[in-house]
């Protein structure tokens, strides 16, 4: 395994022919998803051809990415070859691909039906991962076309991206309310409404909220035992 950080693209690049020459009896195809705060794509390359489509704003990367995958699939169903490798740089859609088990995203359910149907009619589909932006042709005109989408391909969005937005734009009305908050002592001790990281053992991590906010046992038990408020000899 090669750290991208370190790793020069021409190794990277070097390893890719050689993938290329121990199959080259596959076709490769490549696929990309992207998004931007402004738009949201999905690009895919056969036979140094890429086309593209523009998807929903609130589709996540990898609704993005998956759906490159199932548009290549569905352009595999109609050639006359049989043999292909499907490169993608997303680890996050092939594992989805992989593991179908763990609550896998939906638009991965269509993915595996279809490549069911396709080994049906005798196809070979090989899946490969390969490092994004290392100087590899077909990933570049993949990632190209994914970031220049202007044809709409109409979906059902996902419950998992609809929910993913929905809890963004609570968080945010979370946070503009808390904002006016001002005079709450609290707010200068917590400005951000985003969680705590939590400490691995509950009891630990009641205590130091407790120690955060003030509210602990020496300057509330008066209020939980119903007493007169204690008086501190030291500041009086």
């Amino acid at each position: 395994m090669y750290d991208k950080s370190t790793t020069a693209p021409i190794v990277f690049q070097q390893i890719f022919l050689y993938h290329r020459h121990q199959y080259n009896t596959y076709i490769p195809i490549f696929t990309d998803g992207s998004k931007t705060t402004i738009r949201v794509g999905c690009g895919v390359v056969i036979a140094d051809v890429p086309s593209s489509f523009q998807l929903n704003a609130l589709c996540s990367v990898l609704t993005a990415e998956l759906t490159a995958i199932f548009l290549a699939l569905e352009r595999i169903s109609d050639l006359l070859e049989h043999k292909f490798c499907i490169y993608s740089d997303s680890k996050s859609a092939l594992e989805a691909l992989s593991h179908p088990q763990n609550g896998t995203h939906p638009l991965a359910l269509d993915i595996l039906c279809l490549l069911q149907s396709l080994k049906a009619r005798d196809f070979q589909i090989l899946f490969c991962w390969l490092p994004g932006h290392v100087g590899i042709q077909g990933n570049e005109l993949a990632d190209t076309a994914a970031k220049t989408a202007t044809t709409s391909w109409q979906q059902p969005l996902p419950y998992a991206d609809i929910k993913k937005f929905i809890s963004h734009h609570v968080h945010n009305l979370c946070q503009v309310s808390w904002d006016l908050q001002i005079s709450n002592k609290l707010h200068s001790i917590k400005p951000r409404t985003t969680l705590w990281p939590a400490l691995p053992v509950r009891e630990l991590d009641v205590r130091m909220t407790r120690l955060r906010i003030g509210h602990t046992r020496f300057t509330h038990k008066h209020l939980l035992f119903g007493e007169r408020v204690p008086r501190c000899n030291a500041c009086h």
